[in-house]
């Protein structure tokens, strides 16, 4: 099998164990939420590093791909993007990060003032598979309805999703489920 298919693999397992988790009140009410500025600081001084990539989505530009993506759905009335819609709807931004192709060095030390910033924010799942690990942070609201300011960090990939906002899991499962 190959890595990538395993991690895929793994992803969809941690989502429904997310979705499972909120379900029973695991991470419910969390305190200890992602500092959204302070992981943000911490992007944008190692964006200057050479091979560390960075894609910012920006209010406008969350604003933006849900328009396309609302007007796609209305035009094709294809039920895959309503679903992907209803995910996606409370995202304010975020960002994108891989820096597999940077240096030892430069890899380690953001694995390190990472490590450091989500130390004490609740993990909501933690997978490992041989040398490869995927953790996911982020709060999920009183209610079990909502996780805010998801982050997907896959040390062993170098890399680390931020989507800032909110995301229904009731809309994440049935996505999973498809």
């Amino acid at each position: 099998m190959k890595k990538n298919s395993g991690m895929k693999k793994m992803l969809v397992v941690m989502l429904l164990t997310l979705t499972l988790a909120s379900a029973v009140g695991f991470a419910k009410g969390g305190k200890n939420a992602v500092r959204q500025e302070k992981l943000l600081e911490l992007i944008s001084e190692y964006s200057e590093k050479k091979n560390f990539n960075v894609i910012r989505i920006s209010s406008f530009s969350a604003s933006a791909i849900k328009g396309v993506v609302r007007a796609a759905s209305a035009f094709c009335g294809d039920e895959d993007l309503n679903d992907t819609l209803d995910v996606i709807k409370g995202i304010r931004g975020g960002a994108i990060v891989k820096y597999s192709d940077c240096s030892e060095a430069v890899r380690r030390g953001f694995d390190r003032r990472l490590g450091e910033l989500l130390e004490n924010c609740d993990v909501l799942f933690e997978a490992k598979d041989g040398e490869d690990m995927v953790r996911m942070y982020g709060v999920i609201d009183e209610n079990a309805e909502d996780v805010k300011d998801f982050i997907l960090y896959i040390p062993s990939d170098a890399a680390l999703v931020c989507l800032f906002g909110s995301i229904k899991l009731d809309a994440l499962a049935k996505i999973v489920a498809e």
